[in-house]
């Protein structure tokens, strides 16, 4: 591996450049001489330009994981300094952010974390059936859940285009129809 005065990003693009030209003139050439030795510096050039490729998005990859990481661990230590216990970092590695796991025990606390949220649950409720007797999913006529369903079936119904007779896709579905 080459090194360079630039920076890393800068050598590796450089190499993937150059990488891609030799092959793209190798396989320029083999459209000129069709000949096996050609063939084999094509093959060759196109070969290393996939390897120099793979290699230089694993780096790239690999840095992006590191420095993800880096940011996590960044974000529990300002979010709790040093009195973050054994099992809370395990409840937040398994959660997920910082963030998450203050809202779920913000929630476990108060319920719901605003007013926002509580209308969200809210309208969640009201379209998911819950099987139950008066629940909202299977009341009679006039419960909320029956006006939407009803509402929703006129949409759809008012939006719906009819076809014409005349036609061409409907003339040849008669066609298929008759076979």
């Amino acid at each position: 591996m080459q090194r360079c005065g630039c920076g890393e990003e800068d050598c590796d693009a450089d190499r993937l450049w150059a990488d891609f030209e030799t092959c793209a003139t190798s396989v320029a050439r083999l459209y000129r001489e069709p000949t096996w030795k050609v063939v084999q510096v094509a093959a060759a050039a196109t070969t290393q330009l996939y390897k120099n490729g793979i290699e230089i998005h694993r780096k790239a990859f690999d840095k992006g994981f590191e420095a993800g990481r880096r940011a996590a661990v960044k974000e529990l230590v300002n979010a709790y300094g040093g009195k973050l216990d054994f099992n809370r970092l395990i409840e937040l590695l398994q959660n997920g952010s910082v963030e998450d796991v203050r809202r779920s025990s913000a929630e476990k606390t108060t319920g719901i974390s605003s007013e926002g949220a509580a209308a969200v649950q809210l309208f969640h409720q009201a379209l998911t059936p819950s099987g139950g007797i008066g629940s909202p999913g299977r009341g009679p006529a006039g419960t909320p859940s029956a006006e939407l369903s009803a509402f929703l079936t006129s949409q759809v119904a008012r939006r719906k285009r009819t076809r014409s007779p005349s036609s061409p896709s409907s003339h040849v579905l008669k066609k298929f129809r008759k076979i």
